[in-house]
């Protein structure tokens, strides 16, 4: 009996699926007649918030995506399917894998528990991913590595540029400050109003109640 056969897979919990117009332009027609034009196809996307992809998948690997439910099932239920096709699935984090294969698998799979056990919803999830700021620091002073390159040498070392990223943060809070605590207090400015009692309205529950069963609210 193969490895494989001993898989069990199930869909992730935190997976979306969309369809997209992809803008491809016509070089046959630009070579040819000297044409501008473009052409719309559309493109299934799998967003799979714990791999962080946005995988193009085939309507085929869509259908196998259909079968396959967000509880763990034994690999033979899915009689037929295209092998090929569940690789692609598996890589882009939309199915599991027990055992995982490799550590990009148990990386998913972790991130999967992760999100299960903090109680994540779905879609906020996916919110979350997608407005995600990637490659967003404080860049380096260009004259340090301008220095390296002078005097010969690749690069920095790592502590070297340690000693420079924290600099360049002193440097960054001298101008705007430190950012605001979790609870701090606001000053007392302006004179105080003491607010009137508060007031509950009735609901229409309870003036019905008050006027018999058959009485209308006013």
């Amino acid at each position: 009996m193969s490895r494989r056969s001993l898989m069990r897979i199930r869909r992730s919990n935190y997976l979306f699926v969309c369809i997209e117009d992809r803008v491809i332009p016509d070089l046959e027609a630009l070579f040819e007649n000297n044409t501008v034009r473009f052409n719309s196809q559309n493109e299934i996307l799998a967003l799979v918030v714990p791999s962080g992809q946005r995988a193009p998948i085939t309507a085929a690997q869509l259908s196998l995506l259909g079968r396959i439910k967000g509880d763990w099932q034994d690999l033979s239920c899915l009689a037929g399917h295209s092998s090929a096709d569940l690789d692609v699935l598996i890589a882009a984090g939309a199915v599991l894998v027990l055992p995982a294969r490799s550590q990009k698998e148990q990386s998913i799979l972790a991130h999967e528990e992760l999100l299960t056990r903090e109680q994540w919803h779905p879609e906020a999830a996916l919110y979350h991913f997608l407005n995600k700021w990637e490659d967003f620091h404080i860049r380096v002073d260009e004259k340090l590595l301008s220095g390296y390159t002078l005097s010969g040498r690749d690069r920095p070392t790592a502590d070297e540029l340690a000693k420079e990223r924290q600099e360049t943060y002193r440097r960054f809070v001298e101008v705007v400050g430190l950012p605001p605590a979790e609870h701090h207090e606001r000053p007392l400015t302006g004179e105080l109003f003491k607010l009137g009692p508060s007031h509950k309205p009735e609901s229409p529950q309870t003036r019905v109640g008050r006027g018999g069963a058959n009485s209308m609210p006013p």
